[in-house]
């Protein structure tokens, strides 16, 4: 349980820096940027330390759960923010997540999910409904929750495959190191993201350019910017003094606290635990852990639903540790 609740926290801790560098570069842009420095980073570390751990058996399965995981499923994490909201986004992906990764393992690995732990599990989403879901608050219909449950998929699917990938080195005999597994991973995961971030600067730079008036008038040209009729494909708060100043502290800590050390963490706990649902649902306690975080850095209070949804997931997971 403690490589789980391991990257439990630094998820939370990614999820505070990420957000931050969100509002300042936009989504898309934020999540490539981010894994730039963590995929240099963990293929350092890799090369350095792991020189034998990229195995033909093996890559090709965590490339592909780094694609569906890293790559397509935080994509659509980042394009469900703005119709959800980061609450009922976190809460439709990580319910789905969850069902995605028993699924998975038990089609994929013939690994069906225990009573005891479904049940702990049911209690740890119990929790995050309680603590994320406003009362009264209805649920969009729509692209948004679309690209939430693409999410969820993401999360749940890219477990399955890397466990795979664990199964089949151990039938091979050899084990790979966590953050080796991580950095096969964040390959796949930032050729999508690259991808995603160049098909927005391209859409960016062609709508600018049909914007643009003839005969190139700088005034007609700035009077069409400001008439609010082409919000920006990703919106982005201005860059003041202090926000620049403060850019690089997020962006080193998204990149380290996901990508290198909570990822890292996560491949651990599925070698430990040996269930994509149970890793999966422990993880998505990640949003609570955030709620003290943010009375601590930004002064939020915390509500009696939120405390008793915390509360609850705690007693679910603690649940899961005790049947395990």
């Amino acid at each position: 349980m403690i490589p789980a609740l391991l990257a439990t926290f630094f998820f939370a801790c990614s999820a505070i820096c990420g957000r931050r560098l969100s509002l300042l570069l936009g989504g898309i842009s934020a999540n490539f940027w981010r894994l730039v420095p963590a995929t240099l980073l963990l293929w350092l570390m890799t090369l350095v330390w792991f020189p034998g751990s990229i195995r033909d058996e093996t890559v090709g399965w965590y490339v592909l759960s780094g694609v569906v995981g890293f790559g397509l499923g935080d994509v659509a994490l980042f394009l469900a923010y703005p119709h959800l909201g980061a609450r009922l986004t976190v809460l439709i992906m990580m319910s789905f997540g969850v069902l995605f990764g028993a699924w998975g393992d038990w089609w994929l690995l013939h690994s069906p999910l225990r009573w005891e732990l479904a049940g702990g599990i049911t209690v740890i989403l119990a929790g995050l409904s309680l603590a994320l879901h406003r009362p009264g608050e209805p649920l969009p219909w729509g692209r948004g929750l679309v690209f939430a449950v693409i999410a969820g998929w993401g999360q749940g699917f890219g477990a399955v495959l890397s466990r795979i990938a664990q199964a089949q080195a151990a039938q091979e005999g050899f084990a790979v190191p966590p953050i080796a597994q991580t950095a096969q991973r964040v390959a796949g995961g930032m050729a999508v993201a690259l991808l995603a971030f160049g098909l927005v600067r391209f859409l960016e730079a062609r709508r600018e350019r049909n914007r643009r008036p003839s005969g190139h008038d700088p005034v007609a040209a700035a009077l069409s910017s400001a008439d609010g009729s082409h919000p920006p494909l990703e919106p982005r708060l201005p860059r003041t003094g202090r926000h620049r100043r403060h850019l690089p502290l997020w962006l080193v800590g998204s990149a380290l606290c996901g990508p290198v050390i909570g990822v890292s963490a996560m491949q651990w706990a599925l070698q430990v635990l040996h269930s994509s649902a149970l890793v999966v649902a422990i993880t998505a306690t990640a949003p609570l852990m955030i709620i003290p975080m943010a009375r601590w850095i930004e002064n939020e209070t915390i509500s009696p639903r939120a405390r008793l949804g915390t509360a609850l997931a705690v007693v679910g997971v603690g649940l899961t540790a005790f049947f395990r």
